[in-house]
């Protein structure tokens, strides 16, 4: 018959508190290594997960900021006009010497009109872009929304507003017009009109 040796319950508990310990102090500085390499300035953009963690924050701040039009009070009286006979309309001012920022990504001619994309992006002060305005010869021919993530765009101005700057789209062109004649305008959350980059430039030299 074989004999057990008896079990000194005191100093297996003592062991399974000592790993317990140990097991806590692991954990811990794993979560230090990890917490530091990941969200390290030079790190973050590396990681897949510190990666995601800084799109999704760009992406909250970028779309939260904007989706709403607002026209200060004090504007009401000098930017709307109500005639007697005809329907009421509210001025859209140009910026004074300012023009948004941004690129044309592609501005080519199809069987109809252009095909567009790019990005704008305006002073904080002006509010957020919201539609990119295609005028010919003083007629509005396409609205094209901007609603389209650009990275790129917060990466290399470094603001994670400027995350949600992009547009693409097609607009119509007016029958009989000959070359170029379109203009491309910034409308912004402020009901303010902003001129952007030559569309007639980017079509002479699309290489540039």
């Amino acid at each position: 018959m074989i004999e057990h040796e008896p079990i000194n319950t005191g100093a297996a508990k003592k062991i399974g508190i000592a790993l317990a310990v140990l097991l806590v102090f692991m954990v811990l500085s794993n979560l230090s290594s990890w917490s530091a390499n990941i969200t390290a300035a030079g790190n973050l953009k590396a990681s897949v997960i510190g990666g995601a963690i800084q799109n999704a924050f760009y992406q909250s701040l970028g779309k939260g900021a904007s989706s709403k039009f607002s026209l200060a009070q004090d504007e009401v009286s000098s930017r709307l006009v109500v005639p007697e006979t005809a329907q009421a309309y509210l001025t859209l001012p140009r910026a004074a010497d300012a023009s948004a920022m941004g690129n044309i990504d592609q501005g080519s001619k199809v069987d109809n009109g252009w095909k567009l994309s790019g990005w704008t992006y305006v002073p904080e002060s002006a509010g957020t872009p919201e539609f990119v305005i295609a005028v010919e010869n003083e007629k509005v021919i396409g609205v094209l929304a901007v609603d389209q993530d650009r990275p790129d765009v917060a990466k290399a101005l470094n603001a994670p507003r400027a995350l949600r700057t992009g547009y693409s789209g097609q607009v119509t062109r007016s029958l009989n017009t000959e070359g170029c004649k379109v203009t491309l305008y910034t409308l912004t959350s402020s009901l303010q009109l902003f001129a952007m980059p030559s569309l007639c430039d980017k079509a002479n030299h699309p290489a540039q």
